[in-house]
């Protein structure tokens, strides 16, 4: 019996210590924080979501300054935050949002730079949420 208390104290302390500093995606206010992008180094992305590998596509030349990306990212994180996120981050990384569709299903976002748009697609699952940014030259080169 003591031996089950000491069991349940310890791993109550490590929970404490170790799980719920992991999963914390959000600031003590409810909002999302930046993360790095590793996938997108100019755009931003919420803190906690990461890259789901087999559901991306990245096509990028460098010399004639062109992406074709497709990326999508998956973690913890409420819809409604997730677009609040993008709404409130990427006029800081230079994109004029455009249009928004908020209705029912998913959120769908559509941002433009000088040169490029995206969109941003933003579901709600049962026990997580994932978004995927589109990104591709503007039509005409700007």
């Amino acid at each position: 019996m003591v031996r089950n208390a000491v069991l349940w104290g310890f791993g109550l302390v490590l929970l404490a210590a170790f799980g719920c500093s992991h999963f914390r995606s959000a600031k003590p206010d409810g909002k999302l924080s930046v993360a790095e992008n590793l996938a997108i180094a100019d755009l931003p992305v919420p803190r906690g979501f990461k890259v789901d590998r087999a559901r991306s596509f990245f096509k990028v030349n460098a010399e004639a300054g062109m992406r074709v990306i497709s990326v999508t990212y998956k973690g913890r994180g409420k819809a409604l935050a997730v677009l609040e996120f993008f709404r409130d981050n990427m006029p800081l990384s230079g994109w004029t949002l455009k249009e928004q569709s908020c209705t029912f299903g998913p959120y769908v976002l559509d941002f433009e730079s000088e040169t490029e748009a995206m969109q941003v697609r933003i579901v709600q699952g049962r026990f997580s949420t994932e978004f995927s940014i589109s990104l591709n030259p503007k039509a005409g080169g700007g």
